[in-house]
């Protein structure tokens, strides 16, 4: 019908269309476990959280098991890759109405494990461009927000609390 064809075509032109597609290479092996964030993108925009928090209070917690919005949900891979510049530091804005949660990468733990997205990392100074996706996606990276300085004190800062749990001692155990 006319509406399935318009929206796979609008599917097309966004950035988010090739979403089932794997990662890029990155600094870490792909088969090892990461920490990510999972959006619905645009779900800000098109009425799903409207619908998912009808009559609930700002404060409690949904469980989406539509699989119409499950389905649309992606892992944000936000590590450095190989094959493009790398990036010291990323920070993740969303729209307080974007569908989303932390979860943990397992490609060999089965359950629910949504496609892993690349998205586009934005400098914070083209801030036109970042503000039109934030505003379309619901989402965005913008990379490289603090100096190599600023992400080794903060580093540092992390390992030094880390030290405090045992067995934890690496930072390598975490990331």
């Amino acid at each position: 019908n006319k509406a399935h064809t318009e929206r796979e075509q609008q599917q097309q032109k966004s950035p988010l269309s090739k979403m089932s597609e794997p990662a890029g290479p990155t600094l870490r092996s792909r088969g090892q476990p990461f920490r990510s964030l999972v959006v619905v993108p645009r779900s800000h925009c098109d009425g799903t959280y409207e619908r998912i928090a009808q009559g609930l209070s700002t404060t409690e917690k949904i469980s989406v098991k539509d699989p119409a919005i499950s389905s649309r949900a992606v892992q944000l891979d936000l590590r450095p890759d190989l094959l493009q510049p790398a990036h010291e530091s990323v920070i993740v804005v969303w729209d307080s109405r974007l569908v989303h949660q932390g979860h943990s990468h397992n490609p060999h733990k089965p359950g629910w494990n949504p496609p892993v997205f690349r998205p586009p990392f934005f400098q914070w100074d083209a801030e036109t461009e970042w503000k039109h996706y934030l505003a379309t996606q619901g989402f965005v990276a913008i990379a490289n927000v603090l100096s190599a300085e600023e992400v080794a004190f903060a580093l540092a800062k992390l390992q030094r609390d880390l030290s405090h749990f045992a067995p934890l001692s690496e930072l390598d155990a975490v990331t």
